[in-house]
């Protein structure tokens, strides 16, 4: 493994997620800023980390997207497999136009730096179990190296876009403890912690990310093992949504609509949702905007409830609650039975 004026300079992207009937063009745009970076800044490897396309049997158009994006770039590349491509930890077969630069069947490999001080580790998703493996045949081979990490899993505890708190039994922080830093890919949601992270997907999957920069990240790893790291930021598409409340309709501007993917969320009564003219509300947005738009209603009926004393006796309130409630007579006539039998009891 060469290193450019001492350093080595790695460039990370993660998440691509390739699917034609999703934001295809902001993955090709995206795709290009990369390449047109790695070829321009002197940067020695190029790692994918993972769930590069949708489904493990990507199409013709989606090969040919990745297949061009490979083909363009002048430094040696490395491809880690994700859940979404890998099938009993064997990648799918990829044609010979990606230059089968994939880890084809293989669970990991590591690779060195010319004095042999630093390694890098590069993990399919679900050889996670490994570890301890990897780490104890590099030290026999290579002594005291400072080995990185990258691979594609979840860990117990990270953070996901609604900030839930991700649970994995069988993948603990601490398994990167002797890793100087672990560069993981699966979650897109940026995130960095003392030894491990995940560098976040290189676009915006869905309106649940709407939150999320799209981008990648470039390592800088230094002679004596330390790095840094820094993210780069690609200019895309954001999610916006209007919201069209009854007696309120939304803003449409050009500053707002235009190159975004703009979902319209529908409030009102059931009535007014009825009679609203979507059509013209689309036309409006699309004439500023060509990408598709999506609505979502949201009716505010409320069913009208009674309060029910708590002065009456059990079987009062029952049958106030099956009256206000419109339950059914079987139901009630089970109810009546079931409180009878209780009342018996106590």
């Amino acid at each position: 493994m060469e290193k450019q004026n001492g350093e080595y300079r790695v460039v990370l992207v993660s998440d691509i997620h390739i699917n034609k009937v999703n934001r295809l063009e902001d993955r090709i745009h995206a795709l290009n800023e990369v390449s047109e970076y790695v070829n321009t800044h002197d940067i020695d490897l190029l790692i994918d980390l993972g769930d590069t396309f949708e489904k493990p049997n990507p199409t013709e158009e989606e090969r040919i997207v990745y297949s061009e994006f490979v083909n363009s770039i002048l430094i040696p590349y490395q491809k880690i497999g994700g859940n979404h491509e890998t099938i009993n930890n064997i990648i799918f077969a990829y044609d010979s136009s990606l230059k089968n630069l994939l880890i084809d069947g293989i669970a990991w490999q590591y690779i060195t730096s010319d004095n042999e001080s630093i390694a890098f580790v590069f993990c399919n998703y679900g050889a996670e179990h490994k570890i301890p493996t990897i780490i104890n045949e590099i030290h026999r081979d290579n002594g005291d190296a400072k080995i990185y990490f990258f691979g594609h899993c979840t860990v117990n505890g990270a953070k996901t876009n609604s900030g839930h708190i991700l649970r994995n039994d069988e993948v603990d922080a601490t398994m990167f403890a002797p890793f100087e830093f672990a560069f993981l890919g699966d979650i897109h949601k940026r995130q960095m912690y003392k030894n491990w992270g995940y560098v976040g997907a290189l676009v915006k999957r869905d309106a649940g990310e709407a939150g999320n920069a799209d981008g990648f990240t470039v390592v800088t790893i230094k002679e004596d093992g330390s790095f840094i790291q820094e993210f780069i930021e690609i200019d895309g598409r954001d999610y916006i949504t209007l919201i069209h409340q009854e007696g309120f309709p939304p803003v449409i501007s050009k500053e707002i609509v235009e190159n975004n993917i703009i979902k319209v969320l529908l409030s009102g009564s059931s009535e007014w949702l009825a009679t609203l003219d979507v059509d013209f509300i689309r036309k409006q947005i699309v004439e500023l905007n060509p990408y598709k738009v999506s609505f979502e209603r949201n009716s505010t009926d409320e069913k009208k409830r009674e309060s029910i004393s708590e002065s009456l006796s059990e079987e009062e309130q029952l049958k106030e609650y099956c009256k206000v409630n419109s339950v059914d007579k079987t139901t009630t006539t089970k109810g009546f039975n079931f409180l009878n039998e209780y009342l018996k009891e106590v």
